[in-house]
């Protein structure tokens, strides 16, 4: 493969990462701020985010906690967690496809 296609193909890689965290931030922003999630952007955003937490998911996920702000805490640090994830693996993944 020449480096103008590698180069590409890892900036698509980077984009896609990105793009995930993005949603994975704006949906724990909705929840957080408690926004009406009838709304169709915000419930887009929300099932968006909720299939991209992987294993850093809120239910029953590693960060589940047992208080009255559980729903809250837990999408904040378990969507935030996974936003964080995404981007640095998108950014090895992305190392490595241009070596």
């Amino acid at each position: 493969m020449t480096q103008a296609v590698r180069s590409r193909i890892a900036t698509v890689v980077w984009l896609l990462a990105v793009v995930c965290a993005l949603f994975l931030a704006m949906g724990a922003l909705f929840v957080a701020l408690k926004v009406d999630q009838d709304n169709a952007v915000v419930g887009f955003v929300l099932d968006v985010a909720a299939r991209l937490d992987g294993p850093l998911g809120v239910d029953p996920g590693p960060f589940a906690i047992s208080t009255a702000l559980a729903g809250t805490r837990s999408v904040l640090l378990g969507w935030g967690a996974a936003a964080v994830a995404y981007l640095v693996i998108g950014k090895v993944i992305e190392s490595l496809i241009r070596l």
